[in-house]
């Protein structure tokens, strides 16, 4: 299967305006994320291109890999992506050096910067998008929403997005086995707490889009949309890989946790079936600078 994501990781999401140190979770799997994570569908980037009153600039934070930013590609006429990761800023200019034509290069920037200062490297009120994808939850959210809202231009959306974990609709021994695993990670504690809540509650939880800046959530929300796919059991593995409670497991405690139960998850999948489905819901939440008329 191929796919990707943009999500590369600062410290946790806070409310407070304390600067945080730059933890580099993800840079050393941008090669995994690209093979493993979902892609997120075409519909996702129309709607919200349709909701935009300009279609100048687009900015995508948290931008890992760069497969987001080049998505907007198809509805901006220039795109910024911004990620604290040099690792995963490294790959999506890996991408971008491979993109056909030297006009599509000329309208991508990739730059190493975390979100909350992304008003050093854009123009303020120049921006008609900003978008994060899976990632927001990792941020510092207070002075991340205020830097949004300096680069943002009036009536300029901000769009976040997260997903869950997947469901195999066809296996359902393997999504007991799946679920099973999850928890064992929770009950380790090797999830970081609030973090992985916010995903869980589809960032229904999560602090949006903060206090003192122009920003004010668009209602109702979006439908979500679903991404299905075709995993391998080697698909599988090389996801769990992925996820931030196995590499603090791995890194902090010395555990091969995906090693350790790998053997319970194969008896779990599907005998004489070389695939199965899998099943993403993606959730999203879209905030608007609105600017008082005098």
């Amino acid at each position: 299967m191929t796919t990707s994501t943009s999500a590369s990781a600062p410290a946790p999401a806070t409310t407070t305006g304390a600067a945080l140190p730059f933890r580099d979770r993800f840079g050393k799997l941008s090669d995994s994320y690209s093979k493993f994570r979902p892609t997120y569908p075409p519909e996702l980037y129309a709607y919200l291109a349709a909701q935009c009153p300009q279609h100048d600039v687009a900015v995508d934070l948290g931008a890992g890999n760069g497969q987001a930013t080049m998505s907007l590609l198809a509805h901006f006429a220039r795109v910024v992506g911004t990620d604290g990761s040099l690792g995963q800023i490294e790959k999506a200019r890996e991408r971008l050096a491979a993109a056909e034509g030297a006009q599509v290069r000329d309208r991508v920037t990739f730059e190493v910067c975390k979100a909350e200062h992304v008003d050093r490297v854009v123009e303020p009120e120049s921006v008609d998008l900003v978008t994060v994808a899976q990632a927001i939850h990792w941020f510092n959210l207070d002075p991340t929403y205020s830097a949004v809202s300096r680069i943002l231009r009036p009536n300029g959306l901000l769009a976040i997005w997260t997903y869950p974990i997947p469901t195999f609709p066809s296996a359902p021994l393997l999504q007991s086995a799946f679920r099973a695993f999850y928890e064992h990670l929770h009950a380790h504690k090797w999830w970081d707490g609030i973090i992985r809540d916010y995903v869980d509650n589809q960032y229904a939880n999560l602090p949006f889009p903060g206090s003192g800046t122009h920003l004010v959530e668009v209602l109702p929300k979006p439908a979500p949309w679903v991404v299905t796919r075709s995993w391998t059991f080697d698909d599988l593995v090389g996801f769990l890989g992925t996820w931030s409670a196995v590499g603090r497991a791995r890194d902090e405690g010395g555990v091969d946790i995906v090693g350790e139960w790998s053997g319970r998850l194969r008896e779990a999948w599907p005998k004489d079936e070389g695939e199965v489905q899998v099943q993403w819901t993606i959730h999203m939440r879209v905030a608007k600078k609105q600017v008082e008329q005098y």
